[in-house]
């Protein structure tokens, strides 16, 4: 608190007017921080945007790089139980505890919720807002550490044409193209990518999938998206999405991804609103890997609707900006039993599950704006969720603006997690084969007792622009998760089992875990970023970019579950201390661009028990990224065409991750921490 109290006492000694600077796109309009439309200037709830041409000059592919740039996120490459899957982390919790959206909508994800940033292709990305802090008032379950929102493109008056062609060590082979237009009062965009790599070559063997004359078998991962809006009159907009994901996981597991949605907005007047929406997901998945079979099949409706209503004139304020809504969630989840029967007659039957789960969750929310300097934020919603009564999840924010160039903003709120069906009634049988006449594996079971786990938060922020080319941001952080969900030793044998747990399957030589509510944990810490164009605070014209960024994060995390041998213990893969330099360049006359970026990451541990044999060193991971359009440098050797051409866009590129081959971990049979150095090259071609 010190440190922020200083670079307060700094930032407001040092501004003195207002930095009018067009590249900070201070008239952007944001949405997710409270469902409604606001200048990102004027947001009474702090948002981070990551915009196009950001997301552009770092990836190629997908988000997880981009992401992974943000302080107080951090992204996991190679979840060891998601096939190399990767995940992120959130003010210190876990992926489950952050919610990733899709234009406002829960985007495709596994059963459980968490979201492969891989699957998600920036060809189709707009921008990327993200809010710190709970945000249940507004979203339900999930989001109790914040919320990423995915914001796709949208059809223009004029046509946009986009291809990518691209190859790389590890058999890498990227494929993408998209597309857009508004054609009278339709507006549509259309993408389709193809993305295939040998994971094992880069990672290990990260699964059984993966071994022997596997281990160059690669993973496939096919996106088609496609947006369009109908501006159907002047107050009544309708918009459809459609996302489908093929993915081919490794030789023998398969998963597709379907989501499907539609929304309707209406204007009355200036003054009221209306907002309706609808979207399924589906999600399959077929593994014939001997021992881990499974035949899942999930789907996941969820509804919301908001009436919006402006009063220019109200108590304890100048405007109120009301909105009264609610959200609908059914899930549903159908999973395929294991059946084993030795020589002897010994069998084993893990049985189907079919279940399901609903929810409703009223909201109310008030944005009151106090005068010039003064904007508040209050609101919660009421979640009925079956079998569990009613959860409520209040946010209360505050944001001041002493001076022209600098806000202050305070966030509190309570977030929740209901368990998911997995958690709740899954059986799942792992590594599950006959040894002569025994049958021997482990099974992890659904608890339907479970609670719902809570957090209590409190963000607080500063931004600041003190001259043109500069910003400031600052933001300390405290979270309390209570009843966090975990997996427990139910059986070590198949005769020692807790006190009163009777063993389900005494036929299995083997251990029966089970979902328990027995978690507490903390995470508090900081995240800071200072962002300098030298040339813009020289006052230089020049055709020359020249970008600084410098961030830190700080992070305290204990875990206080009461478990021994675990209690008191730092939370795993929690780096307590990050920096992440970048620098930007770029030429406009030439079509040149360059960014290079560096992550540094203290010691952590990767296991609860915070043991000295598992524990990803301090280490440095180097990245790039070059860019260079091919006609300004075809003209500046005089063989290319003196006027536009329509070949104008067209530019090739080179990236690399972790080029300089940093291991930082054990190198373990389920794989490597960080992957080794892998490089992507071809061209571009932008209209």
């Amino acid at each position: 608190m010190r440190l922020a109290l200083l670079m307060l006492l700094w930032v407001a000694t040092t501004c003195t007017a207002r930095a009018e600077d067009p590249e900070h796109h201070l008239d952007e309009i944001v949405v997710t921080a409270t469902g409604t439309e606001h200048p990102i200037e004027d947001a009474p709830v702090p948002t981070q945007v990551i915009r196009r041409e950001d997301i552009q000059a770092t990836s190629s592919d997908n988000v997880q790089e981009v992401l992974d740039q943000v302080p107080d996120i951090y992204v996991r490459r190679n979840d060891q139980f998601r096939l190399g899957a990767s995940t992120v982390r959130m003010q210190g919790a876990d992926p489950n505890k952050v919610l990733i959206l899709l234009n406002g909508r829960r985007f495709r994800g596994g059963i459980d919720g968490v979201v492969d940033l891989r699957n998600i292709p920036v060809n189709n990305v707009e921008r990327i807002e993200i809010i710190r802090g709970p945000s249940s008032s507004l979203y339900g379950s999930d989001a109790m550490a914040g919320v990423i929102n995915i914001i796709t493109r949208e059809g223009d008056e004029t046509p946009t044409l986009g291809l990518t062609a691209a190859g790389g060590n590890f058999g890498r082979i990227l494929a993408s193209g998209s597309h857009g237009w508004r054609i009278g009062p339709v507006s549509y965009f259309l993408s389709a990518s193809h993305d295939e790599y040998e994971i094992a070559k880069q990672y290990g063997a990260i699964s059984e999938q993966f071994v022997g004359p596997a281990s160059d078998a690669k993973q496939v991962h096919n996106d088609v998206f496609a947006n369009a809006e109908i501006q159907a009159s002047e107050r009544n907009r309708v918009g459809l999405t459609l996302d489908y994901a093929p993915i081919r996981e490794g030789p023998q597991s398969e998963k597709q991804n379907l989501t499907t949605g539609a929304t309707w907005q209406f204007e009355a007047d200036d003054l009221t609103g209306l907002g309706m929406g609808v979207s399924r997901y589906g999600f399959t998945r077929d593994n014939r890997l001997p021992g881990f079979e499974e035949d899942v099949d999930y789907t996941d409706w969820s509804g919301d609707t908001r009436f919006t209503r402006t009063f220019l004139q109200g108590f304890a304020g100048e405007q109120h900006l009301l909105s009264l809504g609610g959200l609908f969630r059914t899930q549903h989840l159908d999973s395929k039993g294991t059946r084993l029967v030795t020589e002897s007659g010994l069998s084993l039957e893990t049985g189907d599950v079919d279940e399901g789960l609903t929810q409703i969750s009223p909201l109310l929310q008030d944005e009151i704006l106090l005068g010039e300097d003064w904007s508040v934020v209050a609101g919660s919603s009421f979640d009925l969720i079956q079998n569990y009564g009613m959860n409520v999840s209040p946010r209360l924010s505050v944001s001041w603006r002493p001076l022209e160039q600098l806000r202050i903003s305070a966030v509190v709120g309570r977030g929740f997690r209901a368990p998911d069906l997995l958690q709740l009634y899954d059986v799942d049988a792992n590594n599950i084969v006959i040894v002569r006449d025994r049958i021997t594996g482990y099974v992890i079971l659904g608890n339907p007792d479970l609670e719902p786990e809570t957090d209590l938060g409190e963000n607080l922020q500063f931004e600041a622009r003190p001259w043109a080319g500069s910003s400031f941001y600052l933001n300390l952080f405290n979270h309390d998760f209570r009843n966090l969900i975990d997996v427990t030793v139910a059986c070590a044998t198949s005769t020692m089992c807790v006190p009163g747990f009777v063993n389900p399957f005494p036929q299995l030589t083997g251990q029966i875990f089970r979902y328990e509510n027995v978690g507490r944990a903390v995470t508090r810490g900081l995240d800071v970023t200072l962002g300098l164009e030298p040339l813009t605070l020289a006052g230089i014209e020049s055709p020359h970019r020249l970008r600084i960024d410098l961030s830190y994060g700080y992070l305290y995390s204990k875990n206080l579950s009461g478990r021994p041998g675990e209690d008191g213990k730092e939370l795993p893969f929690r780096p307590p201390n990050r920096f992440l330099p970048s620098l930007t360049y770029g030429y406009a006359e030439l079509g040149s661009e360059a960014k290079f970026w560096a992550e540094y990451e203290d010691r952590t541990y990767t296991d609860l028990t915070n043991s000295p044999d598992f524990i990803a060193q301090s280490h440095w991971l180097f990245n790039m990224r070059l860019s260079q359009k091919l006609l300004p440098l075809l003209r500046l050797a005089d063989v290319g065409p003196a006027a536009p051409s329509m070949f104008d866009g067209l530019a090739a590129f080179v990236e690399g991750t972790n080029v300089l081959d940093e291991e930082f971990g054990l190198t373990t049979p389920m794989g490597r921490v960080a992957g080794r150095a892998a490089f992507l090259a071809g061209v571009t071609y932008q209209m």
